[in-house]
């Protein structure tokens, strides 16, 4: 055999094959990493030099003999799993000799290196020789003719080196170099290969920084850190007790296909490139993430949230049919009536998780705005009533939702400050709590005019200055025993005045319309409400004396009317609360009849 390689190639393919395809350091050496998997390798050691900008990618790998250089690599678009030996063991093609299911086929991998460099010098040692040999793009391009001879450097070299590949990659055409967290991060998305065990490979750079990545690093790329994960989707296994018919067709299908993978999502929703869905075959990136990997249109907002992966080896078993582009950012799906039949199904499993995920962050976000709630201190120091406790429900489910972007502290100070403006609290934690009976309550039948002053009697409990609120409490308490005598009597009128209900200085007053009702005096109003409620049997005949004279004993009229017409004077708070506790039971009595 001749001691020198040869490259055969069509005029322009390297151009149009090399540089026109890969133009990004981490596709150039992810396509070296591929090869040192369909070679066997257990471990692959990829250094940069950043200074010098020179990078070596060495594995432990089967090597190649002079002939294999000759014969495999150096020729293009060669695809290996129709013209490399099947595997003995196995008995099948598309194998590595070890048994390996090879992700290479179409021959072109070794051409991503020219669209970042300009000189490639290959080492490989097989069965204790070392062939190695120099390829310039330069050089390439200039030869007259398809027939191109490397430089060589080692032809059948002695030497006790162990098996295995060293690619040097040197004159990089690249402005300036990823940086290697960066290319670890790409990487990492490219294969779940990756083993500690199996398939280690390790990154390292001249300032002395190594990264390794393992069985863990292409999990971790796909989903969200795992603090921040909602839930997970696990196919098939998570889909195995579904009871709608459609939807076990649709698992049935994609299981016929050996499809699995995984779906998670995030509590909140994901940066735009971290969405969607990417697909694997033979353990090798074969179409990026995307929203739009199953269907044109991803608008919904679940896709915001969502991100995983599906290995679909079905892809990449028939080794003469391509389905996967040579960048391996997308799938032919129309390509093939199968390809059609598994994306239609994926897009429908896509629409199930979708389903699911609607209701379980539902429940969620119930469970969790009830947790909120049941952590607002103030709760504990009030009962809400039906409607108070839909209004802070309303409003916790409201800070959870997905377009509100809340601190978890803010979230509680809003429930606190909620809470706090709620009826229900006002009633139980203030002064007013003190001031009104416990169980004065105005029904819904009565007047609107009866329950808004019991609404503002409550709005003013928060007053915190104390002459202002017996001011406003006690203006409220005259305003709401005038509001209730007054709407009995006009309804009662005729009764009151026939039965000499009305009295003044001890006189009865005949009444002949009910716009009479209006003039009588706050005392003979009460008064009058006493008497009648004791003839409607709500009051004992032998009581109504003693109310009345009770009303007069603690001055009632005279302290409510000096709100009204002393610019100086405040009856006290003790005051206020003895006038409440005489007439709230005979205004319930009222609020029975009206």
């Amino acid at each position: 055999m001749s001691a020198e390689f040869t490259l055969n190639y069509h005029a322009a393919t390297i151009q149009h094959l090399g540089i026109g395809l890969y133009k990004q350091l981490p596709q150039a050496i992810a396509e070296l990493i591929s090869n040192s998997w369909d070679a066997d390798s257990h471990n692959v050691k990829i250094h940069i030099n950043y200074r010098e900008k020179i990078i070596t990618v060495s594995d432990d790998g089967n090597g190649m003999s002079a002939q294999e250089l000759n014969e495999n690599f150096l020729t293009i678009a060669r695809n290996r799993r129709l013209t490399d030996k099947i595997n003995d063991e196995k008995n099948e093609a598309g194998l590595s000799k070890n048994g390996r299911k090879v992700t290479g086929k179409k021959g072109l991998g070794k051409l991503a290196l020219f669209g970042i460099a300009n000189t490639i010098i290959i080492d490989s040692i097989q069965n204790k020789k070392l062939n190695s040999f120099e390829l310039n793009y330069n050089d390439i391009q200039g030869s007259s003719n398809n027939t191109y001879h490397p430089k060589t450097i080692h032809y059948n070299v002695q030497t006790d080196e162990p098996n295995g590949t060293k690619i040097t990659i040197k004159d990089i055409t690249l402005k300036n170099l990823t940086k290697i967290d960066t290319l670890y991060d790409s990487l990492s998305k490219r294969f779940n290969k990756y083993s500690r065990t199996d398939f280690l490979v390790t990154l390292a750079s001249d300032d002395g920084t190594i990264k390794e990545l393992d069985e863990e690093v292409f999990i971790n790329s796909i989903r969200p850190k795992k603090d921040e994960i909602e839930f997970t989707f696990s196919f098939p296994d998570d889909f195995e007790t579904l009871t709608n018919k459609q939807s076990q067709i649709v698992i049935h299908n994609l299981k016929e296909y050996h499809i699995n993978g995984i779906i998670c999502t995030k509590k909140t929703p994901l940066q735009a490139n971290q969405r969607g869905f990417s697909v694997l075959s033979r353990g090798k990136l074969a179409s990026e993430q995307s929203v739009t990997q199953f269907q044109d249109r991803a608008n919904d907002n679940f896709y915001s949230y969502a991100a995983g992966y599906f290995n679909i080896d079905f892809l990449d078993d028939d080794n003469k049919k391509d389905f996967i582009s040579t960048d391996r950012q997308s799938i032919r799906w129309e390509a093939d009536d199968e390809l059609i039949e598994i994306k239609e199904n994926l897009n429908k499993l896509i629409g199930i998780i979708q389903r699911e995920w609607k209701k379980r962050r539902s429940e969620a976000k119930e469970k969790k705005a009830q947790e909120n709630i049941q952590k607002t201190p103030s709760l504990a120091e009030t009962t809400l009533s039906t409607e108070d406790k839909e209004s802070i429900n309303k409003i916790s489910k409201a800070l959870e939702n997905d377009d509100v972007d809340v601190p978890e502290k803010t979230k509680q100070n809003i429930l606190d400050f909620a809470i706090k403006s709620t009826t229900s609290y006002k009633k139980d934690n203030s002064v007013y709590k003190e001031l009104v009976p416990a169980n004065f309550r105005v029904p819904q039948n009565i007047g609107t005019k009866i329950r808004r002053l019991r609404e503002e009697m409550i709005e003013a409990a928060e007053d915190k200055d104390i002459n202002r609120f017996i001011l406003t409490q006690g203006l409220l308490l005259r305003a709401m025993i005038e509001s209730t005598t007054t709407v009995l009597l006009k309804r009662y009128w005729e009764e009151a005045s026939a039965d000499d209900l009305i009295r003044i200085n001890n006189t009865p007053k005949k009444l002949t319309a009910e716009n009479q009702v209006d003039p009588l005096s706050f005392k003979v109003k009460y008064e009058t409400m006493i008497r009648l409620l004791s003839i409607k049997g709500k009051i004992a005949p032998n009581r109504v004396q003693s109310l009345i004279d009770e009303f007069s004993s603690i001055r009632a009229t005279e302290h409510l009317n000096t709100l009204m017409h002393d610019a100086h004077n405040f009856p006290q708070f003790n005051t206020l609360k003895t006038i409440w506790n005489a007439v709230a039971p005979q205004l319930l009595a009222a609020f029975d009849l009206l």
